[in-house]
Order: C-alpha cells, then sequence, then structure tokens
C-alpha cells in the first residue's frame, strides 16, 4: 500500500484498474509511529539494513480483519492478505529487546486515501499506476508479467526485494522514464525481448539469457541510476551487485550462458 499522491489524476488511475479506498478496523497504537492505525507491520535487523542482504525479522501486533472501502462496497480482509508497497511511516535506529536495531515500520492509517489493485483475494496497493505495464503493448503481455509477478515473485526472498524496490521507486521511475525516451525504449525493447524468459520462469523452467542480454539490462539500470536520487541509486547498487555475484539471478532461477 502507498499513501495518497496529490499528483495522481484519480479517473486516470481507475481506468488503469486502480481503486481509491479507505480502511476502517479496531485501532492500534504502532510500536514505533505516533498515528493510531488499524493495521501495523514492523522490520529489523541487528546487523544493518534489509535490503543490503542483512537477516531480518518481521513482526506485526494488529491482527483484527480490516475493511477496505471503495465507494459504497466494502469488503473485509485478514490482515494476512494484504501486501504492502509504501514509504515507512517510521525508519531508523530504535531499541529491540534491549538493543540497537534498524528498524522499518509500516501503517494504515483509517481516513487516509490508499490506491488498491485486486489480485486474486488480496490487496496491493501502489502510490501510481505501474510503468512496466504501462510500457507493455498487448494485454497478452500484461497478463504474462502480472502472473510472473503474483506467482514467483512474491513467492521468493529475492522477488520480494525486487518487487518492492520498485514499488518504493515507482513514481521516480516514471518520472526518469518520461524525461528520457531513450531509457524507455530500452525498458519497452527489455520487456519484449524476455517476455519469453517470464514463461520459463513461470513454468519452473531454468531460464536462460544471454551475456548480451544482462549487459543490455545492465545498461538500463545504469541509465536509470545516472538519474535517480540517493535512495533509489542505493536500491540499484544491491541490485547491480546481486547481478555482478550471480546470487540474485540464480535465486530468480536465471541461468547466463
Amino acid at each position: 500500500m502507498a499513501h495518497q499522491d496529490t499528483s495522481i489524476d484519480l479517473i486516470a488511475v481507475t481506468k488503469k484498474e486502480a481503486l481509491p479506498v479507505q480502511l476502517e478496523g479496531d485501532l492500534y497504537r504502532p510500536r514505533f509511529s505516533e498515528e493510531a492505525c488499524v493495521w501495523f507491520e514492523w522490520i529489523h535487523s541487528a546487523e544493518g539494513r534489509p535490503e543490503e542482504g542483512c537477516p531480518f525479522w518481521s513482526e506485526t501486533g494488529s491482527d483484527s480483519p480490516v475493511a477496505i472501502l471503495s465507494g459504497a462496497v466494502k469488503q473485509t480482509v485478514d490482515p494476512g492478505r494484504i501486501m504492502l508497497y509504501l514509504a515507512p511511516s517510521f525508519e531508523g535506529r530504535a531499541l529491540v529487546d534491549g538493543q540497537g536495531h534498524y528498524v522499518q515500520e509500516f501503517s494504515l492509517v483509517p481516513g487516509r486515501t490508499y490506491y488498491a489493485f485486486e489480485i486474486k483475494s488480496d490487496y496491493i496497493i501502489a502510490s501510481r499506476p505501474c510503468e512496466i505495464r504501462d510500457t507493455l503493448e498487448t494485454a497478452e503481455s500484461v497478463d504474462l508479467f502480472r502472473g510472473l509477478r503474483d506467482e514467483l515473485m512474491f513467492r521468493n526472498m529475492f522477488g520480494i526485494l525486487l518487487t518492492t524496490f520498485y514499488y518504493r521507486h515507482t513514481e521516480e521511475l516514471a518520472h526518469i522514464l518520461a524525461e528520457n525516451d531513450l531509457l524507455k525504449d530500452r525498458l519497452r525493447s527489455l520487456l519484449f525481448k524476455h517476455q519469453e524468459t517470464a514463461r520459463d520462469l513461470l513454468e519452473y523452467k531454468t531460464a536462460v539469457i544471454s551475456e548480451n542480454d544482462l549487459s543490455e539490462l545492465v545498461r538500463f539500470l545504469e541509465g536509470i541510476y545516472s538519474e535517480a536520487g540517493m535512495y533509489m541509486r542505493t536500491d540499484i547498487d544491491f541490485v547491480l551487485h546481486g547481478i555482478n555475484t550471480t546470487t540474485l539471478l540464480q535465486g530468480l532461477g536465471v541461468t547466463v550462458e
């Protein structure tokens, strides 16, 4: 889930299947942030940022159902079925069991507008329409990569990290691509070229890409890096390190030949 962005055109968002929603439920006081919420979760690590590969633990202090309202429609969901993509309500060093930990806490506040995409019985909230989806040219391609996200990325530690990075920076990525036609064309080319890779991964086959394909991906990421802000650069550095060491690709089931 992500906080409301006032620059978003609600009509355009709705056309792209994103629904503005609000939340109701029992109120909780998060452990680290101040604002009362209907749901919160926090991750913590004694060693550093989880994005840097440090081991981390996840905890939640809310377990009652959450009501999602869109217009006159209300649907109650178990909080364990909510997938979040939003900026932390708290981020920094804090004491956990008497020790200093790096902490990120995420919370959903009643009365605040979020944007929801319904995926099966789950809800995913994104801060703006998906740039990958907007770049794809056919409904079949959209369904293919949406299936890759839902069926593989959410069930794999490396996939979850990549998806989190993407949704964390989707607004900045949209701005970069809007200002740089070359990078937007590179993204379109990469998505078109790797549709077969996506199909292989969905069928739990070992997906094979060439060294040239990998170089094109790296050049695209480096191009985004050159235009990105500090926080986005930190996440791109993590991805490039994972590519260079092959850890990330192996974790996703991709082989380079």
